[in-house]
């Protein structure tokens, strides 16, 4: 009998060992990009929620240093990019945007609270206002719930103007 050699016959398959390996090597990689998809998704709660902290931070700030006949405001929208946050500062009849802030992708959902009532940002947007003498909130909301894959609070203290996460 005579030996053949795989190479020779011109025989191109691959072994079971090759086989393993390489779909061993594709899960590796799956669940890498797995892991890292649903970290990064999971980072868009916590960013788009201290995006909106900070400004409502600014705005209040901006509140506190205006002029006396200056009225300032926030404004938290959704277009077809994402969230964002105007800071609108009042100009004789009508408002100018001093800032615009991107502040979560489209995927999330922002909603408002005001005690049991929950209503979603949208196009339309909902108005943040503060009391220039004290820098305490004007506006009736009382939480802005940040949500994706993981979920935010962000607590509004009415009586000090300031917010915090949970």
């Amino acid at each position: 009998m005579q030996k053949t050699d795989r190479r020779l016959c011109g025989n191109q398959g691959l072994t079971l060992i090759e086989l393993v390996v390489v779909v061993l090597i594709m899960g590796i990689v799956a669940a890498t990009a797995f892991v890292g998809i649903s970290q990064t998704t999971r980072m868009d709660a916590d960013g788009t929620a201290g995006k909106i902290q900070s400004s409502l931070e600014l705005t209040r700030m901006q509140t506190i240093a205006a002029a006396n006949d200056a009225e300032v405001k926030l404004k938290l929208a959704k277009d077809s990019n994402g969230y964002y946050a105007s800071l609108l500062q009042k100009s004789g009849a009508s408002f100018i945007e001093l800032d615009r802030i991107d502040i979560g992708p489209a995927r999330m959902t922002v909603q408002v609270k005001n005690g049991a009532a929950t209503s979603t940002v949208d196009a339309t947007g909902v108005i943040f206002t503060y009391r220039k003498s004290d820098g305490s909130f004007t506006s009736a909301y009382d939480t802005i719930v940040v949500s994706g894959v993981k979920t935010k609070n962000i607590v509004l203290v009415k009586a000090t103007g300031r917010c915090y996460i949970e």
